[in-house]
């Protein structure tokens, strides 16, 4: 079957009351996008901070009070890889100052990814180009299962080139033996992030980000493959609940817990606590799932398939600054 492919006008149309029209919100307005996800891991991954897995003890489950070590995915692990593939893109399409960078943070504070994802004041003067929040707010995500049941220990050897550990300038053995702790493959991760008073453009830059980013973690380059599956789209006038709320949730509704789960039973009983918890919140929400959320998918991949629209869309987002705004 032929999946729909919904126009970037019609796609407007539907996420209309909850984006931004026109200029920057310089005062928020409550207009909250909220991406329910399963990020499947596709390979070893290594999320660490200090040099060990980050982890977290907390609840079993919403049911269960009695404590689990859970590994986690930190926030800024996620956006930070997320970021970076959406600056790629852009430079791809020539639309982001060539003085912009992370790195060396000299952020620009006028391109969409600054927009978007903040940016921090390099210096205070009067030509300072300020500092401002990113508006895509995102949570920690949680594995459903315990961490000893989906991690090892790899060991490794660090060798020379002649292909062994001697050094032949020293003449004698080195002690190269490293090890590393990892996530083995197939483990579900549950995570919401949220896009906060974004105007179209920025939205679709955010929602193609999370699409298009496939490597997350420390050793990038080698493991560390994912796959972002959304499972359900929060339309609300305020932040729904947390990842690590909808983890002990789907703990609850499955019934095999042990490594490796299913993928599509996992996606499903994701969306089945989404519903129950949605219904739980003191404010309006509506819920984009099934075949509407993968016309909305579909046409997010298309555009940036065939990216001329998009590029469009996305030169003509005005500045933060209102003395800037009509700025080419």
């Amino acid at each position: 079957m032929n999946r729909m492919t919904v126009k970037l006008d019609q796609l407007k149309e539907i996420f209309k009351d909850n984006l931004i029209e026109g200029e920057f919100p310089y005062i928020p307005k409550g207009r909250t996008i909220s991406l329910i996800m399963v990020r499947t891991t596709q390979s070893e991954a290594i999320f660490r901070t200090d040099g060990d897995l980050n982890k977290e003890t907390v609840s079993t489950s919403l049911m269960d009070p009695s404590p689990i070590t859970r590994v986690v995915i930190t926030k800024r692990k996620l956006t930070a890889s997320e970021r970076r593939s959406g600056r790629e893109f852009f430079r791809e399409l020539g639309i982001i100052p060539k003085d912009c960078s992370i790195n060396k943070s000299s952020m620009c504070g006028q391109c969409v990814d600054c927009l978007t994802y903040g940016f921090a004041a390099g210096d205070k003067d009067s030509d300072s180009k300020g500092s401002m929040k990113s508006r895509v707010i995102t949570d920690n995500g949680y594995s459903l299962l315990e961490a000893s049941q989906i991690s090892d220990i790899k060991t490794f050897n660090a060798t020379g080139e002649s292909g062994t550990m001697y050094d032949l300038e020293e003449n004698k053995q080195r002690q190269s033996i490293n090890s590393d702790e990892y996530v083995r493959p197939q483990v579900h991760f549950i995570d919401i992030e949220t896009f906060k008073d974004l105007r179209f453009g920025e939205f679709l830059y955010a929602f193609g980000n999370i699409l298009r980013t496939s490597r997350y973690g420390a050793t990038s380059t080698r493991i560390g493959k994912i796959n972002n599956s959304i499972v359900a789209i929060i339309l609300s006038n305020a932040e729904v609940f947390s990842s690590l709320e909808l983890t002990k949730g789907v703990w609850d509704r499955l019934e095999k817990k042990e490594h490796p789960m299913n993928t599509s039973e996992v996606e499903g009983k994701t969306l089945e606590v989404t519903r129950e918890l949605a219904d739980k919140l003191p404010f309006k929400t509506t819920i984009i799932a099934g075949e509407e959320l993968q016309e909305v998918l579909e046409s997010v991949r298309q555009a940036y398939k065939e990216p001329e629209e998009l590029k469009a869309i996305l030169s003509e987002l005005s500045s933060w600054k209102k003395d800037e705004k009509k700025k080419g």
